[in-house]
């Protein structure tokens, strides 16, 4: 299944099933939210340090062989800083003899907060990003753990097309998948232990006020 699905406007794209007519269009104009509980029972040492990956975006291009990811939000080992990043990477096994990024980005794609004193083992915490896009473009990245905002930060807005495209090409379909936890592709042995919560992937900006509000609600409410 896919989050989203972006057709050319000569795209041969049958749509079944879902609500409304067409597709969703991504990313969202104005910003969205994603919201998640976890509970980490271990962390990884130093010799076998593995992040906590949350959310890993990417999109598929029906005119291109790669996939491109879009988003990602983890926390780094050993280091414990939630990092969220909108560089477009190709979404490929990693090489853990690398140290560093694949490629530097020019402009500001990925923010970092320090929640080293915030994070308790087995203790349930929620988290909540939040990306705003004003009407000059500007966008401006929120960080809510527990209720309470940890950091923010201007960041650039995942771009329109993937692979540093600036167009469509009018019978491309373009289709945008999320993962949650560590992706197949990117896991390894370690002594990391940890467990996800319920989880939403929001198509709106979202107040502090219902961030505050999931958080009292607790990791055991799923819905009315």
């Amino acid at each position: 299944p896919t989050l989203a699905t972006v057709i050319g406007s000569n795209a041969d794209f049958p749509i079944a099933g879902g609500i409304g007519d067409g597709c969703r269009g991504f990313p969202p104009p104005a910003g969205f939210t994603y919201s998640t509980w976890f509970t980490i029972v271990s962390f990884s040492s130093a010799f076998d340090a593995h992040p906590l990956r949350f959310l890993t975006l990417f999109r598929h291009t029906s005119k291109m062989e790669k996939d491109f990811t879009c988003l990602s939000v983890r926390i780094s080992a050993p280091e414990k800083r939630l990092v969220i990043s909108t560089q477009e990477e190709v979404f490929e096994p990693l090489d853990w003899n690398e140290s560093g990024p694949a490629q530097q980005s020019s402009a500001l794609t990925s923010v970092e907060f320090d929640i080293s004193k915030y994070l308790l083992l087995g203790q349930w915490h929620h988290l909540a990003v939040v990306l705003s896009k004003d009407a000059r473009k500007n966008t401006t990245v929120l960080a809510y753990l527990n209720g309470s905002v940890i950091g923010t930060a201007k960041i650039q807005y995942i771009q329109t097309f993937p692979g540093m495209h600036f167009s469509l090409d009018s019978s491309a379909v373009i289709d945008v998948h999320g993962i949650i936890g560590t992706p197949q592709i990117w896991k390894q042995r370690s002594s990391l232990v940890w467990r996800l919560g319920p989880t939403c992937l929001l198509e709106e900006v979202t107040p502090l006020e219902t961030v505050q509000a999931i958080y009292r609600l607790g990791p055991n409410y799923l819905g009315n």
